[in-house]
């Protein structure tokens, strides 16, 4: 079984802050740790990941599918969340579109990796996802 610290960086390309993003239960390391096992135990309980024998393609396609799942849940609280906001004193954030266009790219690599260790060889297309996109306005 794969294990889940190895998917946090610096060894794996999960970065405290993507996970944070995911699951804002992961704050500090041992709680972001505990996140990412349940992110982990929830790609083997994946039904075309728990269809693989148990081994190398499994933990292959568990990971990707971890991936997936933590950028994919990033991208949407990214979307969830007002393109910019600022408060007074507490100081504030803001996302470009060419942000937004990397997470979902960074969201759509790992999508095709997982797709191609379950279905090798076979070229697989989604349909693109709905989106809604709040704007505030302020004055």
């Amino acid at each position: 079984m794969l294990d889940p610290i190895t998917l946090l960086a610096p060894q794996g390309r999960i970065s405290l802050a993507i996970l944070l993003s995911a699951d804002p239960r992961a704050k500090g390391r041992k709680a972001a740790e505990e996140v990412i096992e349940e992110y982990v135990e929830a790609a083997y309980d994946e039904s075309r990941v728990a269809a693989l024998t148990a081994g190398s393609a499994q933990d292959t396609a568990a990971r990707a599918f971890t991936y997936y799942r933590v950028y994919a849940d990033a991208y949407q609280a990214m979307l969830d969340r007002p393109a910019s906001l600022t408060v007074t004193e507490k100081g504030g954030h803001a996302y470009s579109s060419e942000q937004l266009k990397g997470m979902k790219a960074l969201v759509d690599s790992y999508l095709a990796e997982f797709e191609d260790v379950v279905t090798p060889g076979v070229a697989v297309t989604h349909a693109p996802r709905k989106v809604a996109v709040r704007t505030f306005v302020s004055f």
